[in-house]
């Protein structure tokens, strides 16, 4: 698909394997957004192996943009969440 736009969303549980396939086969003109947490890997991946982080590790690049966002808004519930883990 040309000029597409893709969303995905907890990239921070993906393999580098799985990442390097996603980015080989974006098509020319399309734009991939890459949302995660990397202090949100848990038990699945360790955040090393984390496709995303890897990418981090690897830019600049003049084909990709990395934004920081230093501040994260969530719900109430998240405090929740987080005690489940602990």
């Amino acid at each position: 698909m040309q000029s597409s736009k893709i969303d995905f969303w907890v990239s921070h549980r993906t393999s580098q394997e799985y990442m390097s396939m996603i980015l080989s086969r974006m098509s020319e003109g399309s734009k991939l957004f890459l949302l995660g947490d990397l202090h949100q890997t848990y038990s699945t991946i360790n955040k090393q192996d984390s496709g995303l982080y890897r990418l981090q590790q690897i830019l600049p690049h003049e084909a990709l943009a990395w934004v920081d966002l230093k501040k994260i808004y969530r719900n109430k519930l998240t405090e929740i969440a987080i005690k489940l883990l602990d």
